[in-house]
């Protein structure tokens, strides 16, 4: 569903860096766009170059606050709070993507949602090899 073209060494790196990254006031303060009571919105370090076969303008992350593994850990007005996020940027046209926490993709257990806006015009060519797909733009 995406690539990110030499990005993989940051990726790995992130992976396997201690602690949370996301619960580190530093590294959340300096990218902050937004936040609420409860959650940030932040651009991600490793931003996507391609998503469903478009490509990517913007790559953000709304980011709870407390650190939770998944959505359900979060109560009930923290998860309204977060949904709410997530639902301004998905009207201005950000698809919204989650990993599930057993995918192998997931590089921090800190639970959070990427908000990915793409460029709607459709590429010229679409070449499917293998996962992940290479898509070529004239």
């Amino acid at each position: 569903m995406y690539y990110s073209r030499g990005k993989h060494k940051l990726y790995q790196q992130r992976k396997q860096s201690p602690g949370c990254p996301f619960c580190d006031p530093a590294e959340i303060d300096y990218r902050l766009i937004e936040q609420t009571d409860h959650a940030y919105v932040v651009p991600n370090q490793t931003s996507y170059d391609i998503w469903e076969h478009h490509k990517v303008l913007e790559h953000l992350m709304v980011i709870p606050k407390r650190h939770v593994g998944h959505l359900g850990e979060l109560n009930d007005t923290e998860l309204l709070d977060v949904m709410r996020l997530i639902a301004k940027y998905e009207v201005k046209g950000y698809s919204v993507y989650a990993r599930g926490t057993t995918s192998p993709r997931r590089s921090v257990k800190h639970q959070h949602t990427h908000l990915i806006k793409i460029d709607t015009k459709l590429p010229r060519v679409s070449l499917y090899v293998r996962k992940p797909y290479i898509m070529v733009n004239r």
